[in-house]
């Protein structure tokens, strides 16, 4: 028998295929071609299949050359995912986690007392999911319960992830299945005060993004075909940079998007130093931030609302007739055209710039920071979140990191996520690894069937010189490209 798999990522834009040798983790070849969400995703599919089988590599599904095979999506997009709680800064920190690589995407946060307003605002929102949190277990239940019968009113179908206080939660679910609502319960995301169980709500919300993105024409005719049910794409990403983290220590990733940017990072975040005391609910070791105003195509407009001074000031360093006409210009294009490529050296150094402040915006956000707080013995200083000054591997991956990696400012792109001597606890002096064969989500795909081939597919990961580094860039490069 063949010891060959076939790994697919259906995305958006493209979908990608790899053959990869399940003995040794080896990429024997790989390709991508046009996703036709709209239409059909099976066309994208059979298209890599025939760029395979130009490479000598079996061009069929249905053939036994293929041992295994597997497919990650996000072609659908992510649930538009609405949260209800009772405390917004502790609703918003328990939906993020659950949320983390599972497909959703938070587009609100409603806290407190929900009245007819807001029952309004959750409807235009038009959400996929609701996560309906609140109390911990023994604590507030008669809000929890109003909100469940305001919520009861909204008038549509949309699941509902009940992870409520536990003693209130029964009641709440049948409130809401006799309003009509989908109800999945899981246990409380905040059982008690510092406390975070989001695991059992996050592996719902997967589920339900596994019957979302199967709406995506022909997903459904390609599950036939798999040997596990499609992941999404975040999720086997996430369990890459867990990978990479068990094997070369501490690991941060940055993976750049048309709409969004996504850090991920593998690591206790421990502080650095004995007088940063850490406070506020603790990060998990696996971690994933999803940040929906940061991308370079459908998210430009709002970056540009962060960081145009940046960019621009950035761009006419190099190209003094540049100017804001032709910055909105360059935006307006990215924007309205998905598939737009760059060409020239002003364009090549726009994307770049583009792609840097993301980077720089979504570390910064992702990582833990420093807070001095005066006191009558003099100045504390807390740590809220992550310190990943330490982290001891930093990983570009994903779409942008391709194209840098072709024009060759992968480095540029990733010093944006070093930190700054700023209250950020970004990334101090890690290793520099760029993946422009997209093997960081193959080898979370492979993670849970072949763990060591996973590990040999991180081996396609190459590493690039930073700034008074001595060596050159390495890297298997064994794989046939089409």
């Amino acid at each position: 028998m063949t010891d060959l798999a076939l790994l697919l990522d259906i995305g958006s834009t493209f979908t990608k295929a790899l053959a990869c040798d399940l003995v040794s983790g080896a990429v024997v070849g790989r390709t991508q071609a046009h996703t036709t969400a709209k239409s059909d995703v099976m066309w994208g599919v059979r298209k890599c299949l025939q760029n395979l089988e130009s490479l000598g590599l079996p061009g069929s599904l249905e053939t036994s050359g293929y041992r295994h095979r597997y497919a990650t999506s996000s072609a659908a997009g992510g649930l538009r995912m609405v949260v209800i709680g009772l405390t917004r800064g502790l609703t918003a920190r328990a939906a993020r986690e659950a949320a983390t690589g599972a497909g959703a995407r938070i587009y609100g946060v409603f806290t407190g007392k929900l009245g007819p307003e807001t029952v309004g605002e959750i409807a235009r929102a038009d959400p996929d999911i609701v996560l309906f949190t609140g109390g911990i277990d023994g604590g507030n239940e008669d809000t929890v319960l109003d909100n469940a019968r305001a919520l009861a009113r909204l008038g549509t179908r949309v699941p509902v992830v009940v992870a409520c206080n536990s003693s209130v939660s029964g009641r709440v679910s049948e409130v809401l299945s006799l309003g009509g609502l989908e109800v999945h319960a899981a246990r409380n995301v905040m059982p008690r005060l510092d406390v975070l169980d989001a695991t059992p709500a996050r592996e719902i919300i997967r589920e339900v993004f596994m019957r979302h993105i199967v709406r995506a024409k022909g997903l459904g005719e390609l599950s036939g075909y798999l040997d596990m049910e499609v992941m999404p794409t975040p999720y086997a990403v996430m369990l890459g940079v867990s990978v990479l983290g068990a094997r070369r220590g501490d690991t941060v990733a940055v993976d750049v998007g048309g709409a969004t940017t996504d850090v991920y990072s593998s690591a206790a975040g421990d502080p650095e130093e004995s007088d940063l005391i850490p406070r506020g609910l603790p990060d998990p070791t696996l971690r994933r931030t999803v940040e929906g105003d940061l991308g370079v195509r459908e998210g430009v407009s709002s970056l540009l609302a962060l960081a145009q001074g940046r960019v621009f000031d950035a761009v006419r360093t190099e190209f003094r007739g540049f100017d804001r006409t032709a910055l909105r210009e360059s935006a307006f294009l990215r924007e309205t055209d998905t598939d737009y490529l760059p060409a020239g050296a002003l364009e090549e150094k726009l994307e770049s710039e583009l792609a840097c402040a993301c980077i720089d915006l979504a570390t910064r956000r992702h990582a833990g920071r420093v807070e001095v707080e005066d006191t009558p013995s003099g100045p504390v200083r807390y740590l809220w979140g992550k310190d990943l000054r330490g982290a001891d591997v930093l990983v570009g991956t994903g779409g942008a990191f391709v194209g840098a990696w072709n024009r060759g400012d992968a480095t540029a792109l990733l010093r944006a996520a070093l930190y700054a001597g700023d209250e950020s606890l970004r990334p101090a002096a890690p290793r520099f690894l760029v993946d422009p064969g997209y093997a960081v989500f193959a080898a979370g795909l492979l993670s849970l069937q072949h763990p060591e081939a996973s590990e040999g597919l991180l081996e396609e990961l190459v590493p690039v010189r930073r700034v008074g580094d001595a060596g050159a860039p390495g890297g298997k490069g064994a794989a046939r490209d089409c």
